[in-house]
């Protein structure tokens, strides 16, 4: 079960992730508190995840969150853009990159829609951490 009060930071692998209109939220097990998710743990691009604070070990692994993109969301042929190919939509599970924090609920926001439909942005290039 998902303790937020056990996070302790958010990692986020790309520099330029608050220019993103969005990222999926998501949770997964692991058996590490901070290492990154594998590919073969999470279906998506990973873009960022939590970490978790040192406590008492647990045989079944730790629930994590984890913040992924789909191709469906960095391709161009997506049900979120529109006939520009700028993003105008985003998934249920979206949430806006700036407002995620560790050990706080990131809620999904009709106001996120409202404003992507209401002002269509490019969905920027991914710039990875160095």
């Amino acid at each position: 079960m998902l303790d937020l009060a056990q996070e302790e930071s958010i990692v986020w692998l790309y520099d330029n992730i608050a220019e993103l209109p969005f990222v999926r939220e998501t949770l997964y097990q692991s058996r590490f508190r901070t290492k990154k998710p594998s590919r073969t743990e999470v279906s998506g691009t990973v873009v960022g995840y939590a970490t978790l604070k040192k406590g008492p070990t647990h045989r079944t692994g730790y629930d994590r969150r984890v913040w992924i993109l789909t191709c469906d969301d960095i391709g161009h042929a997506t049900a979120y853009r529109n006939a520009e190919g700028l993003v105008s939509g985003c998934p249920v599970e979206a949430v806006t990159p700036a407002e995620v924090r560790p050990g706080v609920t990131a809620r999904f926001s009709s106001s996120l829609r409202d404003r992507l439909r209401a002002h269509p942005m490019p969905w920027p290039v991914l710039q990875a951490k160095k």
